[in-house]
């Protein structure tokens, strides 16, 4: 023990360094994954309780063996959901002179929930109704499972194992740095006691001795330096305010780890010179194996790299998505770090020819520091080739944390836009299908606020096409601009055409009453002939019932129906009036028409019916009336039950013949005929869409096809006008956008019921004002709680994920889940740590030259160059090989950043469509300038001891 504490009191300055290289790994290990740890744990606790907690709730009727069947119940949890941290709660529902209900509600516990709990919960969650349902002692007439736990679970648990995988690329510049680095310090070590290890093994020491030795030196320096590593890794943890704070267990791991590896490095280098020096194979002077190894390390590591790229580039992203789930791709993983390493090993191999051209020009000069300083570093380089290496590690992990931090944060902000789809999202539930208690939101309202910029009501239905979904959007086209917020705008609503605005139409102008006379006769029918000509002498008791609605049409998109009444008719034809009071909402709607009437006969018995529409008179509010004119458009007649086309008994106002059974639906409908190319009566008009290149490849579809689709339980054609990477408003890969006013006109002719859009998008005149969309947000959530069918039940979002309701009065800053962050921490402490670490070797190999080069401050002494120029002339070249190494990194880095990080945030966030490259310029100018700093603090503190060698004349036995 006491020689091994005589060896390290002799190289007492150069073991510091290794100690404090050990430090330096822990902590940047530690923190790495501490801060991948805590995020990662916060965002699956976030995913299950924004917005609200997500639970199941187990329902069926209470079983005669109450006890049993509760019992069934929850070991059936336990089995499917093992492990994970979920409360059961059970409650009892009465339901009158029945059997009562009996709920089971499953909540997780989310303190406790950690990223291994996801998939349990997914599996568990969505195999619990099978399970249930099949056990007669839970069963009773009927079970049922509602929630989105198993929902959440999964798509978290995928988002996490994708984060996983991913943060495996800064993972492994970290590792390549650690390991390069210790390579470095235990061969320099080892070099600087060739001389005493050669002296020791030739008086007969044994070469094992010797290891153990050194073996029991290297634990204590690995001790030394991971134990303060790793408490400091702890302490900017908690400093950082990582969710989690320092997980002991991340903590303890990586510190053994880095300990662990740093003994192995040092004892296997140590063995390995022991081996040379006992066979007396130290001696290769010259350097040639050396020389071959390191050309094929050289060309290794660029065939690696090369298959690592090509890998990478065939799958988009280092995660495999397959039947197995989510995993890592090594080769594709390991791709940055090795790319990075062939750039260290190319920057090199130009620094040598480089440094040559430099000591010829500077030959011509005057002055001996630049000449001196280019020729050592041209002969030197395999001295310095592990720093150059290191630090263009470190500056592409610095240019790679930056993009990644960049392109994944606005890659999520785009998501997050997409999502919404414009400024001011503003639901309100209700009923899916419209009617007059549950009409569709005023948009106008909305576009009056201050700061809106325009708005739109919008429809969002989850329409199929051959069973397969496919979500539509419908909104009026011609409000797109100003409101819908994308990428281009055009592309999306230019291929609809101008939309339908009902402009053929008769406008009503502002109406507060609308009065509608309407002419017919009703008589038995007479099996299935023709109706015959009305008798003089049919009675009161002949006349048949007819329900009145009208639909009207506002230039605002909204599309409103009102029941009007009911007219009696009889034998005779006769005229009848029902007036219909226009809600307060519609009197100041602009451009209000009437675009259809719905006639419904209510008969005992089947009925012959006649029926027309006469005249539509409008009053004002100040009690002016005005006749609208039914004559300027085309109208037809439809039975939306049956999708039969009436035939119009004339021209201008509308009148049709039918057949009414009792019990039946033979409503008619008088619609206003589409402006549409062939037969404008014809049930058979498509709708333009603009569809997403994924549902088009989907179906197998090009512009000018036709989807048969079924939106809200119709039928519609689908035309597809044009092709788009997403449609605003979600995320689903298979989207369309059509026309609202397009959509309603077809199911007009199609559906008895229209669906309800449940949104109005707002657009914002600035929305990058945070305090104007504040603003906006305010007005909106004002607006929406006065026009939502139940007051309690509204959202208005924003793309920044404010989120406003009732009991809300501010707005909540979106907690969504972030399954990048974790990426991100990874990159930032990865880039920091690999700095401090190439920091660290570069100040080793100036140390180590401190010492061996001390002989050469005497004889550059004697030949007149004072102590200023020497350290200058060190200082130099610490300099060059520092920023040659930096640039290296920094230009190699954004080579394949660019290459790879699009990819790498579209697989963390789970974008449909790469993103664009992005840094994030401010820190990676903090990053780059703290490296540089070091390497000139570095030159600094070398300038100043190798003058102070060349000042100290007394004799020394290293400078004989």
């Amino acid at each position: 023990m006491g020689h091994v504490l005589r060896r390290a009191v002799a190289h007492r300055g150069l073991l510091g360094l290794v100690v404090l290289l050990v430090a330096v790994v822990a902590a940047a290990g530690g923190t790495t994954a501490g801060a991948v740890t805590g995020t990662t744990g916060a965002a699956a606790q976030r995913a299950l309780t924004v917005p609200e907690t997500a639970s199941l709730q187990v329902t069926t009727r209470l079983a005669d063996d109450a006890e049993a069947q509760d019992a069934h119940v929850r070991q059936a949890v336990a089995r499917l959901l093992a492990g994970a941290p979920v409360a059961v709660d059970r409650a009892q529902r009465p339901d009158g002179a029945d059997t009562p209900f009996v709920v089971w509600t499953l909540t997780p516990e989310v303190a406790a929930v950690a990223p291994d709990d996801l998939p349990v919960l997914a599996e568990g969650g969505a195999a619990l109704h099978q399970e249930l349902r099949s056990d007669d002692a839970v069963a009773v007439r009927g079970l049922t499972v509602e929630g989105d736990l198993a929902e959440r679970a999964a798509r978290q648990a995928t988002a996490t194992a994708t984060a996983g995988a991913a943060v495996g690329v800064p993972v492994s510049i970290l590792t390549l740095v650690v390991l390069a680095a210790l390579a470095q310090v235990a061969r320099l070590l080892s070099g600087a006691r060739q001389r005493e290890l050669e002296i020791m093994v030739a008086r007969g020491a044994a070469p094992s001795r010797l290891v153990v030795a050194d073996g029991v030196e290297a634990v204590g320096v690995a001790l030394s330096g991971a134990l303060p590593g790793t408490a400091a890794a702890a302490v900017l943890l908690e400093a950082g305010d990582v969710p989690g704070g320092a997980d002991p267990v991340a903590l303890v791991a990586t510190g053994a780890v880095t300990a662990s590896t740093a003994v192995v490095v040092l004892v296997v280098t140590s063995a390995v010179r022991a081996r040379d020096v006992a066979r007396r194979q130290g001696g290769d002077r010259a350097g040639r194996l050396r020389q071959v190894a390191g050309v094929g390390g050289v060309l290794a590591v660029v065939a690696l790299a090369a298959l690592g790229v090509l890998r990478w580039r065939s799958l988009g992203s280092p995660v495999v998505v397959d039947a197995e789930g989510v995993r890592a791709d090594l080769p594709a993983v390991l791709a940055p770090a090795l790319v990075l390493a062939a750039t260290g090993m190319v920057a090199l191999a130009v620094l040598g020819p480089a440094t040559r051209v430099w000591s010829a020009a500077a030959a011509r000069s005057r002055g001996a520091t630049a000449v001196l300083a280019s020729r050592q570093v041209s002969r030197g380089l395999r001295v310095v080739a592990v720093p150059v290496v290191l630090l263009v590690l470190s500056g592409g992990s610095t240019v790679l944390a930056a993009a990644s931090v960049a392109t994944t944060t606005q890659a999520r902000d785009a998501l997050a836009a997409q999502r919404v789809g414009t400024d001011v999202r503003v639901a309100l539930p209700g009923d899916g299908r419209l009617d007059d208690a549950r009409p569709a939101p005023v948009a106008h309202s909305f576009a009056r606020l201050d700061g809106a910029s325009g708005a739109a009501p919008v429809l969002v239905e989850d329409a199929t096409v051959d069973g397969d979904p496919l979500r539509v959007t419908a909104l009026p086209v011609g409000l797109a601009d100003g409101v819908v917020r994308a990428d281009d705008v055009a592309a999306l609503t230019g291929p609809l055409g101008p939309g339908e605005r009902f402009d053929r139409a008769p406008a009503l102008g502002p109406a507060a009453e609308l009065a509608l006379d309407l002419t017919g006769a009703a008589v038995p029918a007479a099996g299935s002939s023709p109706m015959p000509t009305p008798p003089a002498t049919a009675g009161a008791g002949d006349r048949a019932e007819v329900t009145v609605a009208v639909w009207l049409a506002a230039d605002d998109g909204t599309l409103t129906v009102l029941e009007a009444g009911t007219v009696a008719l009889g034998a005779a034809a006769t005229v009848e009036r029902v007036t219909v009071d226009l809600p307060v909402r519609l009197t100041t709607a602009p451009g209000l028409r009437l675009v259809a009437v719905d006639v419904a006969p209510r008969v005992p018995a089947a009925t012959d019916l006649e029926v027309g529409l006469r005249d539509v008179v409008a009053t004002d509010g100040a009690g002016g009336a005005s006749a609208a004119d039914l004559t300027a458009a085309a109208w037809t007649a439809v039975a939306p039950a049956s999708g039969e086309v009436l035939a119009s008994e004339r021209s201008g106002p509308p009148s049709v013949r039918t057949t009414a059974a009792p019990g039946g639906a033979a409503g008619v409908r008088f619609v206003v005929a589409r402006d549409v190319a062939g037969d404008p009566a014809t049930t058979a008009a498509t709708v333009p869409a603009t569809l997403t290149r994924a549902a088009a490849e989907r179906w197998d579809a090009s512009p000018g096809d036709v989807l048969e689709a079924t939106v809200a339980g119709s039928g519609v054609r689908l035309e597809v006008a044009g092709l788009v990477d997403r449609v605003p408003g979600g995320t689903a890969a298979d989207a369309a956008l059509v026309d609202l006013g397009t959509l309603d006109a077809v199911l007009l002719r199609t559906a008895v019921l229209l669906p309800r859009p449940g949104e109005v998008w707002v657009g914002a005149d600035h929305p990058d004002d945070d305090e104007s969309l504040t603003s906006l947000v305010t007005l909106a959530t004002a607006q929406a709680r006065v026009q939502a069918p139940d007051p309690e039940d509204f959202a208005v979002t924003t793309a920044s994920g404010a989120v406003r309701g009732p009991g809300s009065p501010g707005t909540a800053p979106d907690t969504s889940s972030d399954a990048g962050a974790p990426v991100r921490l990874a990159a930032v402490t990865v880039a920091a740590g690999s700095g401090v670490l190439a920091l660290v070797g570069l100040a080793v190999a100036a140390a180590v030259g401190l010492g061996s080069r001390r002989g050469e401050t005497v004889v550059l002494r004697a030949v007149g160059l004072g102590p200023r120029g020497q350290g200058a002339g060190r200082a130099l070249e610490i300099a060059v090989v520092g920023v040659a190494g930096v640039v290296s990194g920094l230009v190699g880095g954004l080579a394949v950043a660019a290459l790879t990080v699009p990819g790498l945030a579209q697989g963390v966030v789970g974008s449909a469509v790469a993103p664009a490259f992005a840094v994030d310029v401010p820190l990676l100018a903090v990053l780059t300038g703290v490296a540089l700093l070091g390497v000139a603090a570095t030159a600094a503190v070398v300038a100043g001891r190798v003058a102070a060698q060349v000042r100290d004349t007394a004799y020394r036995p290293e400078v004989r």
